[in-house]
């Protein structure tokens, strides 16, 4: 449990993740999941999940002129529990993401929070909350078992072939899910 970024804190630096999984992190501060102040993130292939902070943004917090470009992950099951920007997924003040094929779903006490010139701008994402953006749905994801952590997606899961189309095809040659991707042949997520 750390005061701000239980998981990870980046702070004016620019940063590349993938196919990590940041979850069970708690902070007493802002982002139990990560914190961006002033950075760079390029996060894809990458669960967030199971993370809370007792003030903002559970899973991910973004200020201080942060962007991030987040593709293929899965935001899910955090929390944030201030009353006044509660967001348990992603909130963004000033700064701005980029979503892409990416769930955020499922986060108390609200998916996602922009305020005081923050954007959140989406395309070909599930989303618990309405973002206008090309290819959006706002659906449930029907994750496998989520209350013991499987995320993996239900075949008849509206995020399957529901990606953008000019992304890479999945490992079995259909169109990209929405979502975490896949190992080829293994059933295991990235």
């Amino acid at each position: 449990s750390y005061h701000h970024g239980g998981g990870l804190y980046l702070e004016s630096v620019t940063a590349v993740i993938t196919g990590s999984t940041i979850a069970g992190n708690k902070a007493a501060g802002n982002s139990g999941g990560i914190r961006l102040i002033g950075a760079d993130l390029t996060l894809a292939n990458s669960l967030i999940a199971g993370n809370s902070a007792s003030k903002y943004g559970g899973g991910i917090w973004m200020s201080d002129g942060s962007t991030a470009q987040i593709e293929n992950c899965t935001i899910t099951d955090n929390t944030g529990m201030d009353a006044n920007t509660p967001a348990g997924g992603i909130g963004v003040w000033a700064s701005v993401a980029r979503l892409k094929n990416t769930i955020v779903w499922g986060n108390a006490t609200r998916d996602t929070d922009t305020g005081s010139g923050g954007a959140i701008l989406a395309s070909y994402c599930d989303l618990g909350v309405t973002l206008t953006g090309t290819g959006n749905i706002n659906a449930d994801p029907l994750f496998v078992d989520p209350a013991n952590q499987n995320f993996h997606l239900q075949n008849s899961s509206p995020c399957i072939d529901a990606g953008d189309p000019s992304s890479p095809k999945d490992p079995d040659g259909t169109r990209a899910d929405i979502g975490m991707r896949e190992l080829a042949g293994t059933g295991r997520l990235l």
